[in-house]
This record gives structure tokens, C-alpha cells and sequence, in this order.
């Protein structure tokens, strides 16, 4: 599903006019789809007490089509205008029509009615501002969010719905006003929107519905933001056919291990092995052997060559693997690599061979090593992926962590397009931006993964998909589903703190088989 951006909505719209489906349309569609998504939810419309705050423009309008709706139901309905709407319009007419109470408090701006009335409502509908926030919100308007935002925290038998997205929000970056108030709900009209998906404002949203509001297909082909969703994941799965063997599925090569950092690597190795590549190979130092055949005995071994006191001899390791590479399909490079500069100096050799390597996955210590490779974008194969958290980001890039946790999807693919790579950042709803400017958003944004080895598992997956012949963008994206789905479908019964990254392991399969027999 294409996720969009104010002006690209706008420019949908301006298209959707042009095939003659008319603003008053969409905004009857939209108020329609409003209302028969929280009708259903509720349960029992029938005598329901509904509160709308309604604004001036669309979402205002928008708003008042889904009371006029709830009041034909059944349900008992006050709209109070929270700013001024036009002298003549046919929007409120109609909703008062069909039995909704309308109070103005735009122009006297007293908080009275808006007291009385919620304290008996069941549903509070935010049409407020929508995307159509364009600064810093002030005076009564925010006074009465703030009221509400109170209110909503401590009514938990009251429900909130956001129409399009929570009053407060800028819809571009994600950027919130304290006095935001916070949805249960939001209902997304036609696309979802950038903030959705974004820190911190994504806190806000609840649960995302996305409903049809009749703009024609087709109109959205300039858009290159795409959230990730089941049916996509289900569709990209690697097929599993019945005649097959080891080698049908691909090899992936595990490269990592340190001193401090021996669990890294099997992890990622066991992820690679759990989403279905043929044959796992760990390449790292010799003391990590015993570990590696105690928790995952079925991966092969490429030990590092080394001088007699145990360290790692750089060029001669690099060659080892450069030697045995062919017919391996993918190659994960950095989990608990280190940052000595024996392994500095390992990755220089490993990524300046002139002999063609698989794909390439680079995480963790990889990345920071990378880092301290003048204009190393130019000096490594187009055909990698590179895997950084916000902290490894800004070392790569010098941008400062406020800046790019601010800026996560922009500067994901500015870097993505000047690096010609692929870039999985990563986080709450993490994002992969492909060069060429498509861009796929996680969904998910689960406390459960902030924990230590949820990366090297999601580089071993993404390195286990390229190995089965997903191209590393689409394995990117599918990877990161599936240990979205996998940390979501845990937290059922482990709740939302507790997991190990290795409880991942037996989620991901369960995961896979529910994805293809779901859909």
C-alpha cells in the first residue's frame, strides 16, 4: 500500500477531478467509510453517544457526513465546531437534517458544551485539522485539544477516532504538538500518510485503518512510499517446491565473531537457516567453533586464518573466503566483527577484491568499520544492503542522531540514492529506501525487539532471503515484515517486554506458514 504525502494527496485529488469524481464526492465517500468503520467497531451504534469536534475545512466536512450517517443509525450525535466553518454550508445543513446537535463554539470559544457533552459520550471523533496543520497550534484551539487530550487519557470507556489523522500532527514528518490528541483509532481516507508512520507521531495514531473513498486507480504511480502489509509479504514469499534439495535454496555465508561478540553471529546464522536458505556457512575466529556447533550444529564452519597467538591475520582470511565463495548466494558481513584494526583492515581486503562477491549484507561492527573508508560508497559493489540503527547512521553519514530521528525517512533515501545501496534503517516502523527511490515502511513498532541481537537476526534474514533469489531490496522489506509479524505474534502471550532475540528463531517458521496459508 502507497503511503503519501500532502501535496502528493492533493495532487491525487486534483487527477480524481479530472476523471470527473467531484470534491463533494470524496468527501461523501470519506464521511460514509467514517462512519460505517466505527459503527462496526462500536458494536451497537443504536443509542450511542458520538461527539465530533469539527474543524473548518475537508476533514471538518468529512466529519460531519460520518454524524450525519451515525444520526440516521441510530446513535445521538453533537458536532461542535471548533473553528469557523463557511456562512452557507451544505455540510452542516445536512448533518443538522438528520438529527445532529450543532454547536458552534468557535466564536464565543467556550469550553462548557464541550465539558457537559463528554462526559456521557461513548465515541469522540477527531475532524479537526486532519493534514491541514500548518503551524504551531495556539490560543483556545489548543486549550480545548489539551482538554480533550486530558480527558481521552483518563476515559478509557471512551473511544477516540481520528478522520485521517490526529489533530496536532503535521502529516510530512512526523512532528507533533503537545497538545495532540491521541486516537484509539485513525481512519487513513485513500492512502495513509507519511506521519503515520513516524516517530513520535505514529504514537498517536492507535490502530490504522485505511478505507476507499472512490479515487480511481492508477493516479498514484508517482508515488514511491509503500508500507509493507501482509498481502505484499505473502505474494513475495520464496516458493518451496516439493522437488527440492539443499542447494535449490541457496547458500549464505555468515561472516563475524569477536572475543566479546560469539553469540552474533550464530544468531544470524540461524536466522539465514530459519527463513529457508539451503546451507549456512559462519566464517569468523577459531574460538567460536565450539559455540557455534553447541547452538547451531547444522551450519558449517570457515574458520579466520590466524598467527600463532590467535590473531587474525587480515589479508589471509579475506583470501580463505574470496576462495570459497563460489556458489554461495549471499554474504552477511559484521555481526560482533569488532573494531580492531586487524578486522579494519580484513573488511578493507574482503570488499576491494577484484573477484565478483554474492550480495552483500553489512551490519553492526561492518558498518562502523565501513564508516572510516573515505568515500566508500565508490569503492563497494552496488549490490549491497546496508543494515544501521540510528546511532550507526549518523556514523556513517555524520548527520547528527537528532537529525536523522527527525528526518528517518528523508534522509534514509537521500543516502540510499548518493550511496547506490540499499538502506535498512532501523527502528519503530523501520524503513528500507531503495536507490532508485522506492521505499518500503514497516508497519510494526513493537517494544518487544528492543533488545540485544533483534539486528543480527534481521541481517541474517534478509542475507537467508537473498540466498533463496529475492532480490536484496524485496528481501530487505520481506525480512523486516517478518520479524515485525513474528515479535507481534510473541507479544500475545509474552506481552510487550521479555522476549530474547533468539525466541525470534521459532516465530519466524510459524510466521511464514501463516502468511502463506492466510492470504
Amino acid at each position: 500500500m502507497k503511503i503519501v504525502t500532502s501535496s502528493e494527496i492533493k495532487r491525487i485529488e486534483r487527477l480524481a477531478y479530472g476523471e470527473g469524481v467531484t470534491s463533494d464526492k470524496l468527501i461523501e465517500n470519506a464521511g460514509f467509510a467514517v462512519a460505517e468503520l466505527i459503527a462496526k467497531e462500536h458494536g451497537q451504534i443504536q443509542d450511542a453517544h458520538v461527539v465530533a469536534l469539527i474543524g473548518s475545512g475537508n476533514n471538518g466536512a468529512d466529519g460531519l457526513v460520518a454524524c450525519s450517517y451515525l444520526a440516521q443509525w441510530g446513535a445521538k450525535v453533537v458536532a461542535l465546531i471548533c473553528r469557523p466553518r463557511p456562512a452557507h454550508d451544505l455540510f452542516s445543513d445536512r448533518s443538522r437534517a438528520a438529527g445532529v446537535d450543532l454547536i458552534d463554539i468557535s466564536c464565543n470559544q467556550v469550553m462548557e458544551p464541550l465539558r457537559n457533552h463528554c462526559k456521557k459520550s461513548d465515541i469522540l471523533i477527531d475532524a479537526i485539522l486532519g493534514t491541514g496543520l500548518s503551524r504551531p497550534i495556539g490560543g483556545f484551539l489548543r486549550d480545548l485539544m489539551q482538554w480533550v487530550s486530558d480527558v481521552a487519557s483518563n476515559r478509557h470507556d471512551m473511544k477516540v477516532y481520528a478522520v485521517d489523522l490526529s489533530s496536532g500532527i503535521n502529516s510530512d514528518n512526523g512532528k507533533m504538538d503537545q497538545a495532540t490528541i491521541k486516537s484509539d483509532m485513525t481512519i487513513a481516507l485513500g492512502y495513509p500518510k507519511i506521519a503515520h508512520y513516524t516517530q513520535p507521531s505514529s504514537s498517536a495514531v492507535g490502530r490504522l485503518r485505511v478505507v476507499d473513498i472512490g479515487i480511481p486507480l492508477g493516479l498514484d504511480r508517482e508515488v514511491k512510499v509503500r508500507s509493507i502489509d501482509g498481502k505484499w509479504a505473502h505474494d513475495n514469499l520464496p516458493d518451496r517446491p516439493n522437488n527440492s534439495h539443499k542447494g535449490t535454496f541457496g547458500r549464505t555465508m555468515i561472516v563475524g565473531g569477536s572475543i566479546n561478540f560469539v553469540g552474533a553471529p550464530v544468531l544470524a546464522a540461524a536466522a539465514a537457516a530459519r527463513v529457508g536458505s539451503g546451507l549456512v556457512t559462519i566464517s569468523g575466529p577459531r574460538f567460536i567453533n565450539d559455540a557455534v556447533s553447541c547452538r547451531l550444529a547444522e551450519a558449517t564452519l570457515l574458520p579466520f586464518a590466524e598467527d600463532q597467538y590467535g590473531v587474525l591475520e587480515a589479508w589471509k582470511s579475506a583470501r580463505r573466503i574470496i576462495e570459497n565463495i563460489e556458489g554461495y548466494k549471499s554474504m552477511l558481513i559484521g555481526c560482533g566483527l569488532g573494531m580492531k584494526h586487524e578486522a579494519n583492515m580484513f573488511l578493507h581486503h574482503l570488499l576491494q577484491t577484484k573477484m565478483e562477491l554474492p550480495p552483500i549484507v553489512v551490519d553492526a561492527d561492518g558498518i562502523n568499520l565501513l564508516a572510516e573508508f573515505p568515500y566508500w560508497w565508490d569503492r563497494t559493489t552496488n549490490d549491497m544492503v546496508l543494515t544501521p540503527h540510528v546511532k550507526e547512521m549518523s556514523k556513517l553519514t555524520n548527520e547528527t542522531i537528532s537529525d536523522i530521528s527527525t528526518s528517518r525517512l528523508q534522509l534514509a533515501r537521500s543516502y540510499a540514492e548518493k550511496w547506490s545501496k540499499i538502506v535498512v534503517l532501523k527502528g519503530a516502523n523501520t524503513i528500507v529506501a531503495n536507490p532508485d527511490g522506492v521505499t518500503w515502511v514497516s508497519p510494526f513498532s513493537n517494544p518487544v525487539l528492543s533488545t540485544a541481537g533483534t539486528g543480527d537476526i534481521l541481517s541474517g534474514m534478509i542475507a537467508g532471503l537473498i540466498a533463496q533469489g529475492m532480490d536484496p531490496g524485496s528481501a530487505a522489506a520481506l525480512a523486516v515484515y517478518l520479524q515485525g509479524a513474528a515479535a507481534e505474534s510473541w507479544s500475545v502471550s509474552g506481552g510487550s517486554s521479555g522476549m530474547l532475540a533468539s525466541d525470534l528463531l521459532t516465530e519466524l517458521p510459524k510466521t511464514m506458514n501463516r502468511l502463506r496459508d492466510d492470504n
